[in-house]
């Protein structure tokens, strides 16, 4: 259609259109801006209501709150410790009783292990050609400094039951 109309034409339907395009776009603009308004308008009452009608209260002090976040303290402090240890230590104690426990022969049934920093001590059964094959498998682990295993339970005294104990620096 361009090429029917003449060149003064053309410049004025393309103004005409520029024209619409900001007009339209100018209006949009606006109407975003009055909605951006809109929805800030009751977070405004909202602090500006919250300083007559909320009045601060002090709260108050008294032996008993603070014995209360003395115990809490003391309590967080604990716990602080305890994950610090096994943070702070060379080896991972997931690590250690990993190691631990795929040492295990067949015949070793494992029924409790507890982990203190610095020692594994593991409970279960088994008869005393297999527990003492596992003690001589942590024993020539390098990561375990040392292992023990009560001489009754080596000799089978105790039906079957067995505590090893494993220390070393995880």
């Amino acid at each position: 259609m361009t090429n029917l109309l003449p060149p003064s034409k053309i410049a004025v339907v393309r103004n005409f259109y520029t024209a619409r395009f900001v007009t339209i776009l100018a209006t949009i603009l606006a109407l975003c801006a009055v909605f951006a308004l809109i929805s800030l308008v009751p977070a405004y009452w909202a602090l500006m209501l919250e300083g007559r009608v909320l009045t601060p209260v002090a709260a108050p002090y008294d032996a008993t709150t603070i014995q209360n976040d003395r115990l809490a303290v003391i309590e967080g402090m604990s716990y602080t410790t305890l994950l610090g240890s096994l943070l702070d230590a060379s080896t991972s104690p997931s690590a250690a009783l990993s190691r631990v426990l795929a040492q295990r022969p067949a015949g070793v049934v494992v029924s409790h292990v507890s982990y203190a920093p610095g020692t594994i001590t593991i409970g279960g059964t088994a008869g005393a050609g297999p527990l003492n094959t596992y003690r001589t498998a942590l024993t020539d682990d390098s990561l375990f400094s040392k292992v023990s295993v009560p001489v009754n339970a080596l000799i089978g005294a105790d039906q079957g039951n067995f505590t090893i104990t494993v220390t070393g620096n995880f």
